[in-house]
Order: C-alpha cells, then structure tokens, then sequence
C-alpha cells in the first residue's frame, strides 16, 4: 500500500500544522514500542508509557521533549536527523521518474521525520510556520537539490549543538536557546524546500493525511 492507494482524505478545519503535529504524535506513540522491540533495549522517548489490562499492554502517549543534556537521548534526536536527511536523498534520487508521486511521497516522509524530531526537541507548532515563502516551483533539479542541501546543513548545525559524543568521557551542557533557534531555523528551511518541491500549505497537508494512512495501515498490519 501507498499514498496513490488513499483518495479518501479531505482538508481538515483549522490550524494544518497542528492537525499534522498531533497525527505525528499518536505515529509517534504506535511506533515507539514496536522501534524497541526491534532494537531489544529502552530507548529514549517523548513520551510516558502506561499498563493497560494488567502487563499485557503497553501504551505509549506523548508528554514533551526529551532531555537535552542527556546523552542516550541527544543520540536518539541525531538518529531523526539523520532520517530527515535519508529520505530527502530519497526525494532527490526520485526526481525525473515518469511517476511524480514517489518524489512527493518521499518529500513528506521526510516531513514525517521532521515533525517528529520537532517533538523530540521540544518545539510546539506554534514556534513554526507551515507556508512556504512564495517561490516559483522549481523544475531543474539542481535549484531543488541546493534548497535539500540547505536543509541538510541546518540539521547538522542543529545536531551539533549536542555535544554528548560516543567517544568524549566528559559532558558539555547543550546551549539549549540555540539548539531550539536552529531546530526552528531548520523547520523554516524545510518550509522552503517544500515551496521549490511544488507544495503549498494545502497540498502539504493532504499529502501528509495520505501517507499517515498508509503508515497506520503498516502498523496494524505488522508490515
């Protein structure tokens, strides 16, 4: 199943970048267990689990940021970032296929990440913008693979900010005003990247509803 498989979805009332934030968020709270069932320990989350029915089931629910100075969770915050970038690369590698779809498909899956990484990093939607600025819709592929870059170079400088390396023995304190600077600056970016890629705030948001359909599906399925 893909996003060519929902035609069903229609532009919900209200604020579109809260609408994706909150849909992000219960994404967040299916996929969390079945990410550490997978990698066989704890890793950090956004999030407070809860038993339900005894120890038979585990909920996830979102509940804020992780923290900053910790360094399992800096990890886990530079493993979105580099999702972000993957499925950019993706979206880049897919331009000039007969079937626009998987480019756009792959924009917003990077989308998908990045809101996610916004959660993780404790930024609300009411810090963002979702409308790009008004570019003409690039069609030369390397005008849209510099606006890709220039949303990759602000998520290394946001990564950068957390400075708990795998190989330092002594912690830095993260320069938290600055992290969350760059986090929104990176978001800005991404915004018009998804400007060049053709979207508007409109088209950006159905597109999201769709693969969230698709992702949900994944998820019932055990896919």
């Amino acid at each position: 199943m893909n996003v060519e498989d929902i035609k069903d979805v229609e532009l919900p009332e209200g604020d579109l970048l809260k609408t994706i934030f909150t849909h992000q968020r219960n994404l967040m709270e299916s996929y969390h267990a079945i990410e550490e069932n997978n990698v066989g320990h704890r890793i950090p989350a956004a999030s407070y689990r809860e038993l339900v029915d005894g120890y038979r089931t585990i909920r996830w629910q979102y509940a804020g940021g992780l923290d900053l100075n910790d360094r399992a969770s800096q990890l886990r915050i530079k493993s979105f970032c580099w999702r972000v970038t993957e499925e950019i690369s993706e979206a880049t590698c897919a331009m000039g296929e007969e079937n626009s779809v998987h480019f756009q498909e792959e924009v917003i899956d990077a989308l998908h990440f990045l809101v996610e990484l916004m959660c993780l990093s404790g930024i609300e939607p009411g810090e963002l913008i979702l409308d790009p600025p008004r570019k003409k819709h690039a069609k030369e592929p390397e005008y849209v693979r510099e606006s890709a870059y220039l949303v990759v170079e602000k998520l290394g400088q946001m990564a950068n900010c957390l400075k708990g390396k795998e190989w330092k023995t002594t912690m830095m304190l993260t320069d938290e005003k600055n992290f969350r600077y760059l986090a929104r600056e990176t978001f800005k970016e991404f915004n018009n990247f998804l400007g060049v890629c053709g979207f508007d705030k409109e088209s950006t948001t159905l597109m999201y509803l769709r693969k969230h359909k698709v992702n949900q599906f994944r998820v019932n399925s055990r896919y």
